[in-house]
């Protein structure tokens, strides 16, 4: 852009050119122009040759005869091949001038000029394949600047060849009148930049805020579509130095169409109002993604996003119609962006295939159209938050009166409950202080029962003390003494059972230290016998197991103070009860005397006492075995009753 604005002072003088004025067969004769003259390309006429296969040179182009002249604005059907135009400059003042030749279009491979200069050709070159900083005229366009010498001519050679079909002008003007229409484009594109990337970062960041799909889409969609306005504009050429990486770029505009039509799906949530349809949406957004891949495969496939752009862009127009005639709320946004889209896509689409003049407004109005488009979807998308927000704030509200609905049957359902507790608690209560009463009932009687059943076995054991009074016959006093004393075991069982305050179970280590008092006092032994009681574990029995294990250690002490202790060694008896497992329990009754005669067998028994311990240890799903060491030693395995009733 520096050389721009050094233009004025880019009348050198060329002395005493002498124009190199061709002949030419055909009847019509070169475009000739006054230099004085600011020739628009509405009035501009040039002449035309086609060069089909791209092989001329300056000199044969020069030498040829003429094809056409056309006017200044015109089209490239085709790219294939290469244009040449030609028109004549004079200057008939006696002073110098400098004009501008402008190719009004960016996107061309290579513009050439060619005029005679020196009594030689001179040749300058810009267009896509030359970069910014090569030209002698560092402009987005390919821009020439022509200097005349006083009372000379100069007759103008352009080449041009390009990738893409477009439509384009020519135009000779001032250096002051470029420079002019220059800075007027440039202010007119970066308010439009700087307004689009306004936009765009506003809604990038409620996308970051909110993080939702319909934002990520509008900011892919907008921000390829200024990607593609600066490639469009050709600023992208001060950034970009490789041709071939601004043909590429132009998959930013397919991808443009690939994203407002996920946009629009997500805006007006036709998976849900539209589902059939939807589909043809999807179809579409699929499309321009093959339109990108095709279009960096080979940029001339370019002329197929003009053709699908215009009718699938009809499709939304036609979708927003159809959800503004069912009223949705975001209906009339849509229709007014999609109108302004339309708008700027009708007239750059019909610019580039001649359809309508080329003038500021048709050739700059997609960018008035798209900007309006950007501004009214970003209304869309903040009346859309509004729109969210008073429907929650709806559904709020419902939830509320819901909740406070909700509690006052929950306060009503709860006082209901209280009182139904109540009654509840009031009947338990009752019952309780019922069960209490008859608890207390029955434990006074199982105390009043233990008690007689031990007054009465007391009685037994008396009427037996006195009977043996009577008794010379000594077997037949032993027979009484041992029934006096069984009589005693049970009778002790009964009188713990109705000390304990819980009528349940008897401490049964107490029970065996009481029990060995008892029947010594009994057998009123002639030597007095150390006897050790050892308790390990849980000894609480009930009645059921209590009284077959008294029975059984009345059976087995009885024994051993009546024929264990015949010596003068010291006296021992040891009694241990111990807990194997869960409810399994092992005694053992063990002395120091001498212990029963060889060969012993359970079997063969004629003992009553040892017969009754053997039974009483079946009654206790246990079994009795005997071992002499140092003096007879019984071990009796049993379970206690829960066990017992499991089995």
């Amino acid at each position: 852009m520096a050389s721009l604005s050094a233009m004025g002072s880019l009348t050198t003088s060329l002395s005493n050119e002498v124009n190199q004025n061709q002949t030419v067969q055909n009847p019509k004769q070169i475009p000739s122009y006054n230099v004085e003259d600011e020739i628009e390309v509405d009035s501009f006429k040039i002449a035309f040759i086609r060069d089909s296969l791209g092989s001329y040179t300056i000199n044969e182009v020069a030498e040829r005869s003429i094809d056409d002249v056309i006017p200044g604005r015109f089209d490239i059907p085709s790219t294939d091949g290469v244009y040449w135009f030609a028109f004549r400059i004079e200057n008939d003042t006696d002073q110098s001038f400098s004009k501008v030749v402008r190719f009004d279009e960016v996107y061309m491979e290579r513009a050439s000029i060619y005029y005679v200069k020196d009594s030689s050709w001179y040749e300058e070159h810009s267009g896509l394949s030359v970069e910014i900083g090569a030209r002698e005229v560092e402009n987005r366009a390919p821009v020439f600047l022509v200097n005349l010498e006083a009372n000379t001519s100069k007759t103008i050679y352009l080449r041009l060849n390009s990738k893409f079909r477009l439509s384009l002008g020519i135009s000779i003007e001032s250096p002051d009148r470029f420079l002019l229409k220059e800075q007027l484009h440039i202010v007119g594109y970066w308010f439009f930049f700087g307004a689009a990337i306004a936009i765009f970062l506003y809604n990038f960041f409620l996308l970051l805020s909110l993080r939702q799909k319909v934002y990520l889409y509008y900011c892919c969609y907008s921000f390829c579509f200024i990607t593609f306005s600066f490639l469009y504009s050709g600023f992208s050429l001060y950034v970009i130095r490789a041709p071939w990486l601004h043909y590429d770029l132009h998959l930013s505009i397919t991808l443009t169409g690939t994203f407002i039509f996920l946009f629009s799906r997500e805006l007006l949530q036709t998976r849900l109002n539209l589902p059939k349809f939807d589909k043809v949406l999807k179809a579409v957004a699929i499309w321009y993604v093959v339109l990108s891949i095709l279009v960096v495969i080979d940029i001339r496939f370019y002329h197929l996003l003009v053709l699908s752009g215009m009718p699938t862009m009809l499709i939304l127009f036609g979708v927003g119609i159809y959800f503004l005639t069912r009223k949705h709320k975001l209906a009339k946004f849509y229709v007014l962006a999609m109108t302004g889209y339309l708008f700027g896509l009708a007239m750059i689409a019909l610019v580039n295939i001649g359809g309508v003049p080329y003038n500021f407004f048709t050739r700059y109005g997609y960018l008035l159209g798209s900007l309006i488009e950007m501004i009214v979807f970003s209304l869309a998308l903040a009346y859309r938050v509004k729109l969210l927000q008073k429907e929650k704030n709806r559904v709020q509200q419902e939830l509320l009166g819901i909740e406070q609905r909700n509690k006052e049957r929950l306060v009503l359902k709860v006082k209901e409950r209280t009182q139904e507790l109540q009654l509840s608690n009031n009947e338990v209560s009752r019952q309780r202080d019922e069960l209490r009463s008859r608890n207390e009932n029955i434990e006074l009687l199982l105390k009043e029962i233990h008690h007689r059943v031990k007054n009465n076995l007391q009685v037994v054991s008396s009427l037996l003390d006195l009977q043996t009074r009577e008794i010379e016959d000594e077997r037949t006093l032993a027979t009484f003494i041992e029934g006096q004393s069984r009589v005693k075991a049970m009778a002790l069982i009964h009188q713990k059972l109705y000390q304990n305050e819980g009528l349940v179970s008897i401490d049964f280590g107490d029970y065996v230290e009481q029990l060995i008092k008892e029947l010594i006092g009994v057998y009123l032994l002639s030597k007095k016998v150390n006897t050790t009681v050892n308790v390990n574990g849980n000894t609480q029995f009930d009645i059921d197991t209590a009284i077959p294990l008294g029975l059984i250690l009345n059976e087995l002490i009885s024994n051993a103070f009546k024929y264990a202790y015949d010596g003068s060694e010291e006296a021992r008896l040891n009694v241990q009860l111990d807990s194997v497992d869960n409810g399994q329990y092992c005694l053992t009754v063990s002395d120091n005397g001498k212990g029963l005669p060889e060969h012993f067998e359970f079997a063969k028994l004629k003992s009553l006492g040892l017969k009754l311990v053997r039974r009483l240890s079946k009654q206790l799903y246990g079994e009795v075995m005997y071992s002499k060491d140092g003096g007879a030693r019984f071990t009796i395995t049993f379970m206690d009753t829960v066990h017992r009733k499991a089995i």
